[in-house]
């Protein structure tokens, strides 16, 4: 497995004193395959907010957002590039959005307002937001748009690892070489494949689902705590589940300084590759997952009520 790793990108083998032989395997995962992927994403979002076309204050959704927002934070410490992180807890759970992904009822937090409104006064300059999140559709990123823009926010640009419909897409923009970041966009013109980009969908929810984001299982409900200030209930995980988060997020900052000047090219070159790390991982390796989890049901209504809305904005971004 580290000799394939090794032949992917640049990366060294890692030897951890990881209590679970789990974590150890999935920690050179991380390194070769993930980290690479997680710092081209976040250098190309430091690159604007460097030139201006994005804004420093930034909106990370729990859970998936943790190792991005790790990497951001590293990188932007590197590169010399101020930003202010919100790791805001807003996700379906708490904006009561029901699909087929999860099998219950799901009832708006009667405190997200009340997030919201203790979110914008702890922001500053609150003239425009980025929003990084691995992706797919944008259910939770359209809820916050609406809260932030009714709240004063002027602009709101929610981008996708991998987005697909009317999102902001890193992924559609790798394969379009930069010429088109809206997902749909993207496709419709042909600069990208549909097949290609579907068989990527794996890819997607491997990064979701490996390990790096199971810090805490998961947000169900939000409280208040005695001074008032609206706090998530976590969900703790297991010790294996843990410490696989925290070694590989880990290995997401001690990888930063590595990968701090990554290519689109070197994106590019392990996005190919996924149809080999596929065939691997159904025999045995755990590069990715077999196949990609089923979709939400209700995407394409999802989509059109993104496009009538109007709230998400669309920079000229730079690749």
């Amino acid at each position: 497995m580290v000799f394939f790793l090794k032949s992917i990108l640049r990366s060294q083998p890692v030897d951890t004193n990881a209590q679970f032989p789990e974590t150890r395997v999935l920690v050179n995962v991380v390194a070769g395959i993930y980290a690479p992927l997680i710092h081209g994403f976040s250098n190309t979002i430091l690159k604007n907010i460097k030139a201006g076309i994005l804004p420093p204050n930034i909106i990370a959704p729990p859970r998936d957002a943790i190792p991005l927002t790790n990497s951001i934070k590293t990188l932007s410490e590197i590169h010399n590039i101020k930003v202010d992180v919100c790791e805001l807890p807003v996700n379906r759970n708490i904006a009561g959005i029901t699909n087929n992904q999860k099998q219950v009822q799901i009832n708006k937090s009667p405190y997200l307002d009340l997030l919201f409104d203790q979110a914008v006064n702890n922001l500053s300059n609150l003239t425009a937001l980025t929003e990084v999140e691995t992706g797919i559709y944008g259910t939770t990123s359209l809820i916050m748009a609406n809260s932030f823009k009714s709240r004063g926010v002027e602009k709101y640009y929610p981008i996708k690892f991998y987005g697909l419909g009317p999102n902001l897409s890193f992924i559609h923009a790798v394969l379009s070489n930069g010429q088109e970041w809206i997902a749909e966009n993207a496709e419709d013109s042909g600069l990208v494949s549909r097949a290609q980009i579907e068989n990527l969908m794996v890819l997607l929810d491997t990064m979701e689902e490996l390990g790096m984001e199971k810090m805490y299982q998961s947000v169900e409900k939000l409280i208040k705590d005695n001074n008032g200030v609206v706090k998530p209930v976590l969900v703790p995980v297991s010790d294996q589940e843990f410490e696989v988060a925290q070694m590989t997020n880990q290995i997401i900052v001690d990888t930063a300084e590595l990968y701090s000047r990554t290519s689109i090219f070197d994106v590019q070159n392990i996005i190919e590759k996924v149809p080999n790390l596929i065939y691997h991982s159904k025999n045995g390796f755990p590069f990715t997952l077999s196949d990609a989890i089923p979709s939400m049901n209700s995407k394409e209504q999802h989509y059109n009520s993104i496009r009538t809305s109007k709230l998400f904005d669309y920079p000229s971004l730079k690749l």
